[in-house]
């Protein structure tokens, strides 16, 4: 199962999209990239390893993927 805070991201493993947040998704055992990507620019990741008959509850908080600031002097 996975989720993303705030819900509703889009949800990205191994680069191929799958859907949107919250899902239940079965996945054979393996090593995993999994991205979300919400509706502001906001941006969460990580990898996870499945074992065989293994269940999992992914949660991913979001942040800005870009500075909410920029100064120059």
């Amino acid at each position: 199962m996975m989720h993303s805070v705030p819900t509703g991201a889009q949800i990205f493993v191994n680069g191929l999209y799958v859907g949107h947040a919250p899902l239940l998704m079965l996945l054979a055992p393996a090593k995993y990239k999994v991205e979300m990507r919400g509706q502001r620019q906001d941006f969460g990741q990580r990898t996870i390893s499945l074992e065989a008959h293994e269940t999992r509850e992914i949660v991913v908080t979001l942040a800005s993927k870009y500075p909410g600031k920029i100064s120059t002097q």
